[in-house]
């Protein structure tokens, strides 16, 4: 059984990849944060709440009467999108709009959030594994 065909397990996978994509965009903010006219970036929010709402689909509920409504499963969406941020503060000494206190601020909070992704997964993990009757391996 292949876990990523589970849409909980599929929507954490993409949380994971958009973490890694938003401390690469952050990383580079700060090592441009000399750079002249350079203008920091960062990744269009993030979709998770909406994909894990959608997610209970993975299994086909029963529609005995014409008034249930169906469910549906969590859906692969297009790749995620780099975007120019807005800065109150205007530019710096160099000439740009990179302020190091907020981008550190926003890698903290991305490492926490996939340090806390990790952990839902590996929960998940574990109760598929008592599922099958494997123990849940803590």
């Amino acid at each position: 059984m292949k876990l990523s065909t589970l849409p909980l397990f599929a929507a954490l996978t993409e949380c994971f990849a958009w973490l890694g994509q938003r401390q690469e965009v952050l990383a580079q903010n700060i090592a441009n944060a000399d750079t002249p006219q350079y203008k920091p970036r960062d990744l269009a929010p993030s979709r998770f709440a909406a994909m894990l709402a959608g997610s209970g689909g993975g299994v086909g509920l029963a529609m005995t009467l014409s008034g249930h409504l169906g469910g549906a499963g969590y859906q692969q969406g297009e790749p995620f999108a780099v975007v120019g941020t807005h800065r109150e503060g205007g530019v710096n000494t160099f000439g740009n709009a990179v302020v190091l206190e907020e981008e550190l601020a926003q890698i903290a909070k991305t490492a926490s959030d996939y340090q806390l992704t990790a952990n839902i997964y590996r929960k998940h993990v574990d109760l598929v594994k008592l599922a099958l009757g494997r123990g849940s391996g803590a």
